[in-house]
């Protein structure tokens, strides 16, 4: 959990949070999560098309994840510039 916390750029919280959300709605990520050990087993599909989807689901989460990231630092960016511009 912790490496895919690191991969994503998130915290492990976060990363286990969204990893469960995945496995409860079935957007075919197959996974068990020891959450004492911080270990994530992920299972393979009995076809390809449930792996494909499973990276798909990752990517799009890390996608999603990143980008919602971006707009956090251009938002704090430009609070930091209106304090200078403003004097505040």
């Amino acid at each position: 959990m912790q490496r895919l916390a690191q991969l994503s750029g998130v915290s492990v919280e976060l990363a286990e949070r969204e990893l469960c959300d995945m496995v409860v709605k079935r957007t075919g990520v197959q996974a068990k999560i020891n959450r004492m050990q911080g270990i994530v087993v992920f299972k393979k599909g009995t076809s390809g098309a449930i792996e494909k989807t499973t990276n798909e689901s990752l990517n799009e989460w890390n996608y999603d994840v990143r980008h919602m990231l971006d707009k956090i630092e251009q938002t704090c960016h430009l609070i930091n510039r209106e304090k200078v511009v403003h004097g505040v």
